[in-house]
């Protein structure tokens, strides 16, 4: 899978995640660092809770593995949410959350 479709894949599974807890407005931006890509993800009236969010970051935050991008996700297909959110996990190096006032905050980071 090359750099470009990983990039895009990413974003287009986490949207699909994130439209599951009734977002009605999703701001993304993918921005290229010397490194590596930084996601920003804004939602607007949030509906997600705190409890939500730890659990969003606990499938997200978990240590990278090639092997996830390289050869588990392009033959994966249509997971489960919690599936997906595991397999992006292993595919970026950090992941931030936040919720402040009626918006929430996600920032996903990815090494080359």
């Amino acid at each position: 899978m090359n750099q470009i479709k990983r990039i895009s894949g990413i974003a287009d599974e986490m949207i699909t995640i994130l439209l599951k807890y009734q977002f009605t407005q999703i701001d993304i931006s993918v921005e290229p660092l010397s490194e590596g890509i930084r996601y920003f993800f804004v939602q607007h009236n949030n509906k997600i809770t705190q409890s939500q969010l730890d659990e969003l970051l606990s499938h997200l935050n978990r240590t990278r593995q090639l092997e996830y991008e390289t050869y588990y996700w392009p033959l994966a297909g249509e997971t489960t949410e919690d599936m997906s959110l595991s397999v992006i996990g292993r595919m970026i190096n950090m992941a931030e959350g936040w919720i402040e006032g009626d918006k929430f905050y996600l920032i996903l980071e990815r090494e080359n």
